[in-house]
């Protein structure tokens, strides 16, 4: 009815869970960080590709979902796909890239993650991702 609060379609997804995002622009990981951290959800931040397999061991037991960009200085998405799986299987992990998801880079990820983003995405598009890929089943 009228009476109820909240239309989820107006409402951006929040949640509580701890979000270990990597990204080389300094300026997406910290926009995305204070969207999310308002939206109920813990950050790690990391602009350096080369330090997420480290960071992700030492947090491993708290990230519930890695939002990876697919070309970075150093290393790539896929190959950080590869590593975190081997860490931890159950991790859900989104790739985000200027690429489009039928690029021969992105797509041999693609069965491996549980979302992908284009550059530039909005924040609801984000929102979006975010849920549908903590809410999957696997």
């Amino acid at each position: 009815g009228d009476g109820e609060q909240g239309d989820p379609e107006e409402t951006l997804m929040g949640g509580k869970e701890t979000i270990f995002m990597v990204d080389d622009e300094e300026g997406i990981v910290h926009t995305n960080q204070e969207l999310l951290e308002m939206m109920g959800y813990t950050v790690i931040p990391l602009c350096d590709g080369s330090k997420a397999r480290e960071v992700f061991i030492k947090n491993r037991d708290r990230i519930d979902l890695v939002i990876l960009d697919m070309v970075m200085p150093g290393t790539s998405g896929g190959t950080l796909v590869k590593e975190f799986r081997a860490i931890d299987p159950a991790v859900k992990i989104i790739l985000n890239s200027g690429y489009s998801p039928n690029h021969a880079v992105v797509r041999e990820s693609l069965n491996d993650v549980q979302g992908f983003l284009q550059k530039p995405f909005n924040h609801d598009q984000l929102a979006r991702a975010i849920r549908s890929a903590l809410d999957q089943d696997r």
